[in-house]
């Protein structure tokens, strides 16, 4: 069995590492083979072995982790990790640096600051660049990159300024990394872009934009406030690099990549006195609609909404219909009045006076291949080339039956627990009629 991951990502690790003035890295040698197994499980790791041929076969259990076993790294960690949960109180910080700074049997930690990031899109590619800007007690400023992400356009095309936003929530998902492995409460973190639409979507609320941008921008303000996002000339903005691309000889001189915009060290540059401007745009506005219900009478006959059973409605129909015929036949001098048991004549002119027609045939695209026309009786049929067969003509041309339509249900559902719950096309062939979607 495949247990969940326990190792730290690989990511946060290499991160803290680079803030570390002193640093230092270790490997646990043989690591699966410093881990015992239970005795009670080592019959679930033999081998059977023999030198040669003509020796006899022996049969052996094997006392450590295997290598290669879906458990196996699993229970390396664990093992690593429960070491440092029960040394704890003894050596709190070893089992802390062992908790947080080891990748499976690699270790990278060492000894001994707030941030900045900027982003950038293009039609090719997108990125995010973060920096930490230090600023020592002798008044030294430093800003140095802190790591970047960059992402190739999507082959679909799609806007400028919808780049430009997916740069951002790029931009705020790294922040959410780097704040979670290095900041300290006291550290800020500000966000930039050259691009105004984006600035003005972070500066509304997610429900004026399109879905696209509203779900973006809801997760970006939840990570960093729209008043710490400012706007950054474009000769500014190092993540520029992700679409122009350098070559690696020029990217090592290259400083606007490295230690960032020039201002960002200056002494005068304060992050949270930056002015807010306030930026507008039309884009991706959320089209605004109107709800309006309007009250129709029902399309079906509500009788059929009163019964469980097709049998039973069809029977009650014709009783309906007996007793409207003898009503009118009162007026004639001979009255002919219908009396006994119902026939199977008048059950079948019940069945055909469900299912008539009373309204315009439909002109849904799904309907238009069956070819459907409206008979003498007033009934929906598939039409085709079904008509120049010799076959029955209920054969040739079957009733249509809309799946959302009551009778249809009731119909369905007799025939359902007729065939003791058979699949569709068993129910199709007793059905004698031709119900839409019925797999669904």
């Amino acid at each position: 069995m495949v247990e969940p991951q326990l190792q730290q990502e690989l990511f946060p690790i290499l991160l803290r590492f680079r803030m570390h003035r002193y640093a230092m890295s270790a490997d646990i040698a043989k690591m699966y083979r410093q881990v015992y197994v239970h005795e009670k499980h080592v019959d679930f790791q033999r081998i059977v072995w023999r030198d040669a041929p003509t020796e006899e076969l022996k049969d052996y259990g094997i006392l450590r982790l295997t290598y290669g076993t879906p458990a196996a790294s699993h229970l390396a960690v664990k093992a690593l990790q429960q070491v440092a949960r029960h040394k704890m109180t003894e050596f709190q910080s070893s089992a802390e640096i062992i908790l947080r700074d080891f990748y499976m049997g690699d270790h990278l930690t060492g000894a001994h600051t707030a941030d900045e990031l900027v982003l950038h899109a293009s039609e090719k590619a997108y990125a995010a660049v973060a920096y930490a800007r230090t600023k020592y007690l002798d008044g030294k400023i430093v800003v140095n990159l802190v790591a970047s992400r960059t992402k190739v356009a999507p082959l679909k095309s799609t806007t400028l300024p919808r780049l430009e936003l997916c740069a951002a929530h790029l931009a705020a998902k790294l922040i959410k990394q780097i704040t979670a492995c290095l900041c300290s409460p006291e550290s800020r973190m500000f966000g930039w872009t050259d691009c105004t639409v984006t600035l003005a979507c972070l500066q509304g609320h997610p429900s004026r934009w399109s879905t696209f941008v509203a779900n973006r921008v809801a997760e970006m303000q939840e990570i960093l406030p729209s008043e710490c996002w400012t706007h950054v000339r474009s000769e500014s903005n190092p993540a520029d690099l992700a679409y122009r691309g350098m070559s690696p000889s020029s990217l090592l001189s290259y400083k606007l990549w490295w230690h960032g915009p020039p201002w960002l060290s200056s002494s005068s540059y304060v992050p949270h006195e930056v002015k807010r401007q306030d930026h507008t745009t039309q884009l991706e506005m959320r089209k605004k609609t109107a709800a309006v219900n309007v009250a129709e009478p029902s399309q079906h006959w509500t009788l059929l909404a009163k019964f469980s059973s097709f049998s039973k409605l069809k029977r009650v129909t014709a009783y309906v219909m007996r007793f409207i015929d003898n009503v009118r036949n009162c007026a004639q001098t001979m009255p002919r009045k219908q009396t006994g048991p119902l026939t199977s004549k008048e059950i079948q002119v019940a069945e055909l006076k469900l299912i008539s027609a009373k309204k315009p045939l439909p002109r849904r695209i799904s309907l238009l291949r069956l070819q459907p026309f409206v008979d003498k009786s007033g009934i929906l049929r598939v039409g085709g080339r079904l008509k120049h067969s010799n076959v029955a003509s209920d054969v040739k041309h079957p009733v249509i039956l809309a799946k959302s339509s009551p009778l249809a249900k009731l119909i369905v559902a007799d025939i359902h627990k007729f065939t003791l719950h058979a699949g569709p096309r068993i129910m199709q062939a007793l059905l004698g009629c031709w119900c839409t979607q019925l797999n669904s």
